[in-house]
């Protein structure tokens, strides 16, 4: 016995220390174990600090190979997915006639699982499985947590809480990616890429995807934990997919004749994509665009219609923005990305500023034709990074440092693009046509 603290659950009584050598590559590297007495969990007890000699170069996550975790859209396949979580389910129960139909067949992949405490909403850590297989075939099988859960005994980092094992986005929808995507596409061929089939084809498979995915609701580019919404800024981007396919169709020949034959579908689709967003994202009395339909709350992601073109800079809608957020979200001369105290965000506590949002009201003050004050902030803001030039993801304005994810690569992006914008603005040139945002 002894008194080592399990890592998962945190249990210290009557726990196991076992030793064990490595021997799927024949390293007979000795390492202990401990085995909880509380969740069963086996875990190394020091973890080397070098991981590699330990993996095949082949190696890949549960989530890396294989088709299954693909976006799926048809009902045959999620009749399929559904399906195959309640057979688990009845499996991992063993009480129902399915389940001991399912027995002799899934008992055989999961020799070690069946303890009647588990079900297909369990949570599962990989803890190097091999080649991964063992993960793939579970995910297949219909288990879906295998990617995050709290460890409520770790303090973090100064008291950072909670920290997770694992990432709960990787399975959130996203909107504005395809907005991205396309934007991405755009651009490039605005530099010198020329149309190629395959490039064709990938866009055709977007238009057909957000055809009817504009429509639905996401958690949003903050991936928010607070529940789906009709995120304006997805919306947005939404927008710019229609747009920019139906721009790289016209100024780069993309498609050919087909393409050009749907340009009216697109030129419908985007005109019917911004009276929405005109209509249900713009609040009269906030007089701003919100957070998401219907809301009162402000959001500075919205910040970025006029870098992508939806309304120019000049709007009265977009000043009216900029207004709202400088009086609700500006702290200290730096902007947050959102007010946390609704928990709109399904997280407890605040946070700090957030750089790339702070560089996009700069951008917004240049676009109405407030250079001094675009100038002013952007100074501000270049004098947060430290002695190398970098910046991360947060600044808190109380403690006077940065915070977060550091070094944070959109907070450089945002930087290199609002100096740009301020260049060209104090150089009087034409803005008619939108900036290629560069956004997470």
């Amino acid at each position: 016995m002894t008194d080592i603290k399990c890592k998962i659950c945190g249990n210290t009584e009557n726990n196991r220390t076992y030793t064990a050598k490595e021997m799927m590559f024949g390293l007979k590297d000795e390492f202990q174990y401990l085995e909880c007495a509380n969740c069963k969990c086996l875990q190394l007890i020091d973890i080397p600090r070098d991981l590699a000699k330990y993996y095949p170069e082949d190696y890949y996550s549960y989530f890396s190979k294989g088709e299954e975790h693909h976006i799926r859209h048809s009902f045959s396949k999620m009749l399929k997915r559904n399906l195959k979580k309640g057979f688990l389910n009845h499996y991992l129960k063993g009480k129902s006639p399915i389940g001991k139909m399912l027995a002799p067949k899934l008992s055989s992949y999961y020799p070690w699982i069946k303890t009647g405490m588990l079900t297909s909403a369990s949570n599962i850590l990989d803890v190097g499985c091999g080649s991964g297989e063992l993960l793939l075939k579970m995910y297949n099988d219909g288990f879906r947590r295998l990617t995050e859960f709290d460890l409520p005994w770790l303090p973090g980092y100064e008291g950072s809480k909670p920290v997770r094992v694992g990432n709960a986005a990787s399975g959130q929808f996203q909107l504005d990616v395809y907005g991205e995507v396309m934007s991405a596409i755009y651009g490039a061929q605005q530099l010198g890429l020329p149309p190629t089939a395959a490039g064709w084809k990938a866009a055709k498979e977007v238009l057909a995807f957000m055809e009817g995915a504009w429509q639905r609701q996401d958690d949003g580019i903050w991936e928010v934990r607070g529940g789906r919404r009709h995120f304006t800024h997805s919306k947005v981007m939404a927008w710019v997919a229609f747009d920019r396919l139906a721009r790289s169709i016209r100024e780069s020949g993309l498609g050919g004749d087909e393409g050009k034959a749907m340009l009216p579908h697109l030129a419908a689709l985007a005109e019917r994509v911004h009276e929405e967003i005109c209509e249900r994202g713009f609040n009269p009395s906030v007089g701003a665009f919100t957070q998401s339909y219907g809301s009162t709350e402000l959001d500075a992601s919205v910040l970025v219609i006029p870098h992508v073109g939806f309304l120019p800079g000049t709007d009265p809608r977009v000043q009216g923005t900029v207004a709202a957020i400088e009086k609700t979200l500006l702290k200290d001369g730096f902007v947050l990305r959102y007010g946390t105290e609704h928990g709109a965000d399904g997280l407890p506590g605040s946070e700090g500023a957030f750089l790339a949002c702070s560089f996009w009201l700069a951008d917004n003050y240049a676009f109405a034709g407030r250079l001094g004050e675009a100038e002013a902030m952007f100074e501000r803001l270049l004098a947060l990074r430290n002695p190398l030039g970098l910046l991360a993801e947060e600044y808190d304005w109380k403690l006077r440092r940065q915070i977060g994810n550091f070094p944070q690569a959109f907070s450089h992006l945002a930087l290199i693009m609002t100096a740009q914008i301020i260049e060209a603005v104090s150089q009087k040139r034409d803005w008619s046509q939108p900036v290629h945002a560069m956004h997470a």
